[in-house]
């Protein structure tokens, strides 16, 4: 077996970096290469994953101006010698279960057709303690792929492998995709995996491996900012997908916006049974705009959302 890279894209991550390299530390049997990018943090967060990989006695840290963690992702790729066969992107505040690399190796070697080999996830909160509303269960399902590989059309529904971490990925088919795209961030992992997949497959090793830490700043949690680069991946996928692909994306696009409606209207409803009648007007209101968008497919909304934009910066503010 070829030797693998796991690659910790570092910025203002003092906190849990070290707890995140001991645990890929103890992910193998035989000691992954270490790689921490330290993508222009400001604080000392290089400084302590320096510490940690020198008591570990391997890895190391390489420092960058801050481009973003795409860039950094690009960069530890770019570090890790030609002998490495695999490479795991893991995120700075999640941890790897004691391990998770030897068997997600395992079931790469073993299957030659995929290009990479994701696990499960878990989730843990600030301090370490896994969270009872472990959800991850739920974003694959037998269907799905459990014991077998992701389909396309699952991941033109949604992303759902939670963080670049739970994945291992043949090098070779990375640096032919040319890592990760920038542009896209923070949906450059799920352009990732679907771009993967037209050159080969993506298996499943139905266990938990990677336990992503919950916290305030999880960058999915702004809903505004996740729904601009949902569309803007789609959009992009789209424009470089095939006939038959391209069917499978608009009704991911559809299936997507569908069931946000719902979940919007089911909130609706509580608000409802609750009083609030202007807190259930505006809920309402986004539920009949996200069943329009599922009407109108990808193209037309990313050329809806790309005017309305246009008219707000071009309209002159209002005087007080």
């Amino acid at each position: 077996m070829k030797p693998v890279a796991v690659v910790i894209p570092l910025y203002q991550g003092r906190r849990w970096v070290g707890e995140a390299i001991a645990s890929a530390a103890l992910a193998s049997r035989t000691s992954p290469e270490m790689i921490v990018v330290d993508d222009g943090s400001t604080d000392d967060s290089g400084d302590v994953a320096l510490v940690q990989l020198q008591a570990l006695r391997h890895g190391r840290l390489v420092r960058q101006p801050n481009g973003g963690v795409a860039a950094a992702r690009d960069r530890g790729l770019a570090e890790a010698g030609p002998q490495i066969g695999s490479c795991l992107f893991l995120d700075q505040d999640d941890l790897l279960v004691a391990g998770a690399i030897d068997r997600l190796l395992a079931a790469l070697e073993s299957h030659p057709q995929h290009l990479a080999v994701t696990g499960r996830a878990g989730f843990i909160d600030e301090e370490g303690k896994r969270l009872r509303n472990d959800v991850a269960g739920v974003l694959l399902t037998p269907e799905d792929g459990w014991g077998g590989s992701i389909s396309f059309a699952r991941l033109a529904y949604q992303n759902c492998i939670v963080t670049p971490g739970q994945v291992l990925i043949r090098t070779p088919g990375l640096r032919a995709l040319g890592g990760f795209r920038g542009a896209l961030a923070p949906c450059d992992d799920w352009d990732l995996w679907l771009r993967l997949l037209r050159l080969g497959s993506i298996g499943v090793v139905d266990e938990v491996t990677t336990l992503v830490r919950r916290h305030a700043n999880n960058v999915s949690r702004n809903f505004q900012m996740m729904r601009k680069m949902d569309l803007k991946l789609r959009t992009v996928a789209y424009a470089e997908a095939g006939p038959s692909e391209r069917e499978l994306l608009q009704r991911g696009h559809r299936r997507a916006e569908q069931e946000l409606a719902a979940e919007w209207l089911r909130v609706a409803r509580q608000s409802l049974a609750k009083g609030q009648l202007a807190h259930t007007a505006r809920l309402t209101a986004n539920a009949t705009v996200f069943r329009l968008w599922a009407l109108v497919g990808v193209q037309a909304h990313a050329a809806t959302m790309r005017a309305l934009h246009r008219l707000a910066r071009a309209r002159p503010p209002l005087r007080r």
